[in-house]
């Protein structure tokens, strides 16, 4: 299941303090857009639910034009904005942390109790189908255990 844009942004400002305030003009060629592989317009509308939401707080760098200005551009880039999460942010974003590396440990005990029942339907089956037939009973499990895998799409 994709995750919704709003989520990307979220982990994005959640993962490394030092990336928690951003300076920018605009939008485009930033990391948030970058890392979060979100269109410029995803991102900003990210941003807005976000601040809706009191998850993001966004103000203005700097609301005056510097006198050593000589461009538009160097006006742009010191008319940044300075975008953190909120506390309750912080809270959401570590929350969904948390949930995401306890998804992580569930498909890795499915797969070992996956991986355990068929070792022991092998051992079991020994006896009763020979020597001989037990690699193809070992394969049939094995594919069986794929198949499992494959069908129910698990995301690392």
């Amino acid at each position: 299941m994709d995750e919704p844009n709003w989520a990307k942004v979220i982990e994005y400002l959640y993962q490394d303090p030092e990336t928690v305030k951003h300076r920018m003009a605009e939008i485009e060629g930033h990391g948030l857009v970058e890392e979060t592989e979100l269109s410029e317009d995803e991102v900003e509308k990210s941003l807005q639910f976000l601040e809706r939401q009191e998850l993001v707080s966004r103000k203005p760098t700097n609301k005056t034009v510097p006198d050593e200005a000589e461009s538009v551009e160097e006006v742009a880039e010191s008319m940044g904005w300075e975008i953190k999460l909120t506390e309750e942010g912080f809270q959401v974003a570590h929350e969904r942390e948390i949930a995401k590396r306890e998804d992580d440990r569930n498909v890795a005990i499915v797969l070992l109790t996956f991986l355990l029942a068929g070792t022991s339907a092998v051992r079991t089956m020994e006896p009763i189908i020979g020597e001989d037939s037990l690699t193809l009973f070992a394969i049939l499990v094995f594919s069986v255990f794929l198949g499992v895998i494959w069908k129910t799409d698990f995301t690392w």
